[in-house]
């Protein structure tokens, strides 16, 4: 056992299945100009920490967290008990279909059509069952009914018509 300070303060020992660094009084502070912690082998980068530069968290020696001048790089999925963003926006730069998901039995999802000319913005049922609401980029709202598959309530933004029971209204108010 290595034994450091007046009292014993700074300890570096090993226990026969662990070895310790111990330090009983305050931070310990580790001052150097980066900083990298490596696997028993020295063949693995588990942190990396750069002097006016990025810390970087590896798994099986790939980065999955970065801290960058901005904010934080994640590589891979995100799993977390919950989300705040206190200003800003919230960008999902992907293709496809995007889901957000609240306990299995709501999801929103924003999709694009890509043999559309327009976004489309979908409220679905639990699991994709059929869709709620959607909200298209060129004003066209549309209510399905409980099979999530018709249209029962809709408004057609460019004609300025309304139709009930029906998703093709030929009068300004159309009733089915």
């Amino acid at each position: 056992k290595a034994v450091f300070g007046d009292d014993s303060d700074l300890q570096i020992y090993p226990s026969g299945t662990h070895g310790w660094i111990t330090n009983s009084t305050g931070y310990l502070h580790i001052n150097a100009a980066n900083i990298e912690l490596k696997n028993a082998a020295d063949n693995e980068t588990m942190l990396l920490a750069t002097q006016n530069g990025a810390v970087k968290l590896s798994y099986d020696n790939s980065v999955k967290l970065a801290t960058t001048s901005t904010g934080i790089d994640v590589t891979g999925t995100v799993t977390a008990d919950g989300l705040s963003v206190d200003s800003g926006s919230i960008t999902i730069a992907t293709s496809g279909t995007n889901t957000l998901t609240s306990n299995g039995t709501l999801r929103f999802d924003i999709d694009h059509d890509n043999n559309a000319t327009d976004n489309r913005y979908h409220f679905t049922k639990n699991a994709g069952a059929g869709t709620v609401l959607e909200a298209r980029e060129d004003g066209d709202v549309k209510f399905f009914d409980a099979s999530g598959a018709n249209a029962k309530f809709y408004w057609d933004a460019s004609t300025e018509r309304l139709g009930i029971g029906t998703d093709s209204p030929f009068t300004k108010f159309h009733a089915k």
